[in-house]
C-alpha cells in the first residue's frame, strides 16, 4: 500500500543481466527446460528473444564499460566482459567476411586462445584488423572492466541492476553542482548522442569507417536502452500514483 512516506524514486533497469550471479539464476529458473519437451515452438521463441536481448546487453556493455563506473553486481562480471571483448574482436577481425557476422562468431572467440600461439593471437587482435583504434578500444574495455569488477565485488555499488554512473555526470556534478542541478539521465542521454555524432563523423569522412560504425551501433543501442528505462519508470510511477 502506498502512503505519503512510500519511496517513489523507482529505479528499474531494463535489459538482460549477464553477470555470473544473473546467469546462474537464469539457468536454474528458466522455463525453457520444461517447454523444450512440451512446447518446443514456444521454447524456440523464448530462446530467440533471449539471444536478441543478450546481444543488446553485450552492445550496452561495450559502451558502459568504458564510459561508466560503479556498475551493479548483476550487470558487471567476468562473463559479460569476455563476451563483449569477444564481440569487439570478432567485429574488427578481417577473418570474417563481414562485421555483421560478429554476433555469430562471438561464442567461438573465447576458445581461440586454447588452440592458437601467442604470436598468432597478437596478429589476429592487432594486425589483421579493420581498425587499430577499435583494437585499442577493446583493450580499454578489458582494463576498465577489470577495474569495475574489482570495485563491484568490493561492495561500492549500491544498486545491483545499475549499468554504471557516467564519468561526465560525475565531472559536471563536481564542478558545477553549486550552479546546475542536472539529472544523470540527461547527461547520459546527451553523452550517447555525442558519441553517435562522433561515430557518424568518422564514417562520413572515411577516417575510420569500421570504428565509426561500431561507435554508432553501441551508442545507439545504449541511447535506446536509456529511453526505454526512462519510459518504463515514468509509466510505472504514473500507475502507482494514480
Amino acid at each position: 500500500m502506498e502512503t505519503s512516506k512510500s519511496n517513489r524514486n523507482f529505479n528499474y533497469k531494463k535489459g538482460r543481466k549477464l553477470s555470473e550471479a544473473a546467469l546462474i539464476n537464469g539457468f536454474k529458473n528458466s522455463p525453457v527446460w520444461k517447454l523444450l519437451f512440451f512446447k518446443p515452438r514456444e521454447a524456440a521463441w523464448i530462446l530467440l528473444n533471449q539471444y536478441i536481448e543478450t546481444n543488446a546487453a553485450i552492445l550496452s556493455y561495450c559502451y558502459t564499460s568504458v564510459f561508466r563506473c560503479l556498475p551493479g553486481q548483476l550487470v558487471c562480471g567476468v562473463a559479460i566482459t569476455v563476451m563483449s571483448c569477444s564481440f569487439a574482436l570478432a567485429y574488427n577481425s578481417t577473418h570474417l567476411i563481414t562485421p555483421a557476422l560478429a554476433p555469430l562468431a562471438t561464442p567461438v572467440v573465447p576458445f581461440i586462445p586454447f588452440f592458437t600461439s601467442p604470436d598468432e593471437l597478437y596478429d589476429m587482435a592487432f594486425v589483421r584488423v579493420y581498425s587499430l583504434p577499435l583494437a585499442l578500444y577493446c583493450c580499454l574495455m578489458g582494463v576498465s572492466s577489470l577495474v569495475n569488477i574489482i570495485i563491484c565485488w568490493s561492495g561500492y555499488s549500491k544498486n545491483p541492476t545499475q549499468r554504471g554512473v557516467s564519468y561526465s555526470y560525475l565531472l559536471i556534478d563536481f564542478l558545477f553542482s553549486k550552479y546546475l542541478n542536472v539529472g544523470q539521465f540527461f547527461i547520459q542521454f546527451v553523452e550517447t548522442l555525442f558519441a553517435i555524432l562522433i561515430g557518424a563523423y568518422l564514417v562520413y569522412t572515411g577516417i575510420d569507417t569500421y570504428f565509426g560504425w561500431f561507435l554508432v551501433i553501441i551508442s545507439g543501442n545504449e541511447c535506446f536502452t536509456l529511453m526505454s528505462e526512462k519510459s518504463r519508470k515514468m509509466f510505472t510511477k504514473a500507475f502507482v500514483e494514480a
